[in-house]
């Protein structure tokens, strides 16, 4: 299995597959991919979300890692989202801060 690609959706394909969904080793290398993608690029997690395509594919598998009771699986799953929230807020924090700064004519960040 190829996992590094400079485009998550070769990683994307990698899950979609019926095989590899089930295969806790495939699961966890695919969001470690997705999380250097996402440090790498910031611009992919903004396509990953106007896609769509994602969650659900992630959704699944976890449900299904759930019922064999693979928390490491889960745990990756989990870091992974943690780790696409915790961007966000930076990102709307700095873009918050820039707005403020323009209005007030503060250079501050």
């Amino acid at each position: 299995m190829q996992f590094y690609c400079e485009d998550y959706h070769g990683v994307l394909a990698v899950l979609e597959e019926d095989t590899n969904r089930s295969d806790r080793y495939a699961v966890r290398r695919a969001c470690a991919e997705f999380t250097r993608l996402v440090l790498h690029r910031n611009a992919v997690r903004h396509e990953m979300a106007e896609e769509g395509r994602l969650l659900p594919v992630l959704v699944g598998i976890v449900a299904e890692h759930v019922q064999e009771e693979q928390g490491d699986v889960l745990a990756d799953c989990c870091r992974f989202f943690q780790r696409l929230i915790s961007l966000k807020r930076e990102a709307t924090k700095r873009s918050d801060n820039a707005l403020l700064n323009r209005l007030t004519g503060s250079h501050r960040t």
